[in-house]
């Protein structure tokens, strides 16, 4: 019989929701909440990316139409304006750095989920205690990173912030 979890994403029949322990122990709800945060946030980040792209393209390539078409001077700087405007967004909003780092974080929790059901080290011994510890490692470093990235200005400082991130 198959444990049935409610994941609340569209990745629910994802194999870590069905994962066990090499005891026949479930994952830890906390480690698949943290599994689940990072795998909807770098899937949100994507699309976000992506959208913000094609807008900044779309905008982009009006500029030589209006101009082909007479739209005057005032529609080509409005147009102009609007993707610096994106561009800027994307510096701002980081979002393909926090989609590569969010990715990199949820495929880190899935390694360590595998590596659980598979009885591996360290696993050995208190595996679930040691799955809730090296995955709360984990997302607390990737926590630590989006912090930086915040504190620095760097892209990505204005997502919403990893779980356990302190500030």
């Amino acid at each position: 019989m198959t444990e049935t979890r409610d994941s609340g994403d569209r990745n629910e029949r994802h194999w870590v929701w069905s994962a066990r322990g090499a005891d026949g122990s479930p994952v830890p709800d906390s480690v698949l909440a943290k599994w689940r945060w990072y795998s909807v946030h770098a899937r949100r980040c994507r699309l976000e990316h992506y959208a913000l792209e094609l807008i900044i393209l779309i905008i982009a390539a009006a500029i030589p139409v209006s101009a082909a078409l007479d739209g005057g001077a005032g529609v080509g700087a409005v147009l102009g304006a609007l993707v610096v405007v994106g561009a800027g967004l994307r510096q701002i909003l980081g979002l393909n750095e926090n989609w590569v780092s969010y990715s990199q974080a949820r495929y880190a929790v899935e390694k360590e989920i595998a590596l659980y059901a598979a009885g591996a080290a360290p696993y050995q011994i208190e595996p679930a205690a040691r799955l809730v510890a090296n995955v709360g490692a984990l997302t607390e470093n990737e926590g630590q990173d989006w912090s930086v990235r915040r504190l620095r200005g760097v892209p990505g400082g204005l997502a919403v912030p990893p779980p356990g991130n302190n500030l």
